[in-house]
């Protein structure tokens, strides 16, 4: 099968990019896409067990909190370290492979800074879950992971290479995006498609990445406008038909 996946909310648009599995950020498949294997997730710490509940019977591995590591109030799930670790082995009783969280900071990084007002960490807020999480038995199946920085597929997949060596988990990249943080989108279309190929070439030579999937915002988006699939009336921009076609 395929590794390439699409995350996004609407069903025909995700059926246009042609993807082998998708998921949405929820719990629940969307309707009108029967053929492409759905993949929930528990995206924050809401609802916990009704969430659980209406994952389809279908399912095979579930995603976890999505970003979990926000510093600031209402940044993605922003769920605090101890609460992952205490509803994990929640989790661990649907009998799903478990993906670990998807964090916004760089699983290596060497320090972190809870907005709990709790210590600093000398470590990544995912490398002590990860820890924390292995010694209580409930180490995750998979490693989730973000990635959006300037189109350099060298340092992308030397990126991955280190985690899964210090990891030694399988890897899906759950969203990823060539951005210009300074807001000046100074990247182009070609560049981007072009780190694209490279990126998809170099996790399909890769037996430890099982999937990945890109992550689109708006054509006007200034950070990551050039990566758009789509253009504004939902019609395939010239990268996501070249998407739809990988």
């Amino acid at each position: 099968m395929s590794k390439k996946g699409f995350v996004y909310n609407s069903s025909p648009q995700i059926i246009s990019l042609n993807p082998s599995w998708y998921y949405n950020w929820g719990t629940q498949n969307l309707p009108l896409i029967k053929d492409i294997p759905f993949t929930p997730m528990i995206w924050g710490n809401g609802n916990v067990k009704l969430k659980l509940s209406q994952i389809p019977s279908s399912a095979t591995e579930l995603l976890m909190y999505n970003e979990p590591d926000g510093n600031q109030p209402g940044a993605q799930s922003n769920v605090s370290i101890q609460t992952a670790l205490q509803n994990w082995s929640t989790f661990k009783t649907t009998g799903l492979r478990i993906g670990s969280i998807a964090s916004s900071q760089n699983p290596l990084s060497n320090v972190y800074t809870p907005n709990d007002g709790s210590s600093p960490l000398t470590t990544s807020y995912f490398d002590s879950l990860w820890t924390q999480l292995t010694n209580a038995g409930m180490q995750p199946d998979f490693i989730a992971l973000h990635w959006y920085a300037p189109p350099n597929a060298t340092g992308f997949l030397n990126w991955i290479d280190n985690i899964h060596t210090k990891y030694k988990k399988p890897i899906w990249v759950t969203e990823m995006c060539v951005a210009d943080w300074s807001g000046k989108s100074k990247f182009t279309t070609a560049q981007t498609q072009t780190f694209m190929d490279e990126v998809f070439a170099g996790m399909n030579s890769r037996d430890y990445v099982e999937r990945y999937t890109w992550k689109t915002r708006p054509i006007s988006d200034v950070y990551m406008g050039q990566g758009a699939l789509f253009n504004d009336d939902g019609s395939l921009t010239a990268l996501g038909e070249h998407y739809s076609q990988l």
